[in-house]
């Protein structure tokens, strides 16, 4: 289809959790553009049907296990997002999501600098506090439960 139209295609598939491939790909994706007389391209497809939406600098070569681990602890911290005070909630996705300063959501909330130190530090013990209760592994237990 791709020639039919008067264009050039390549396929080169590329396992982003094999590290060590990588300069593999890049020798393999240079040949190809030499094998068309270019130095770039025009686009890039993933077609591969599936994407963990990772960077580059976020690829591991971690196993089933530790994927797993981690998708997990994400799910427990989103979780636990949700469970924090408004407030709190606000103003970490102000400065972690928008990357404000703390004066800037000072002035959004109309309240003190200092103020908002707080607030994102009593969010930030309290994640700290509930991440480390999970892997202790009683998080998200009843409170009578968690000798069992």
């Amino acid at each position: 289809e791709v020639a039919a139209m008067g264009r050039k295609a390549v396929a080169l598939q590329l396992d982003t959790g094999d590290t060590k491939s990588f300069d593999g790909f890049v020798t393999r994706l240079r040949e190809a553009l030499k094998s068309f007389g270019a130095e770039r391209f025009d686009f890039l497809v993933n077609n591969a049907g599936t994407s963990h939406n990772k960077g580059l600098a976020d690829t591991t070569e971690d196993g089933p296990a530790e994927q797993t681990s981690q998708r997990e602890l994400k799910q427990v911290v989103l979780e636990r997002l949700k469970e924090l005070p408004e407030i709190q909630r606000k103003v970490l996705a102000l400065y972690y999501g928008e990357d404000l300063h703390l004066r800037e959501i000072a002035e959004v909330f109309g309240l003190t600098e200092s103020r908002i130190c707080q607030i994102h530090s009593q969010a930030i013990m309290a994640m700290r506090a509930y991440i480390q209760r999970f892997e202790a592994g009683v998080a998200g237990r009843p409170a009578g439960n968690r000798n069992t």
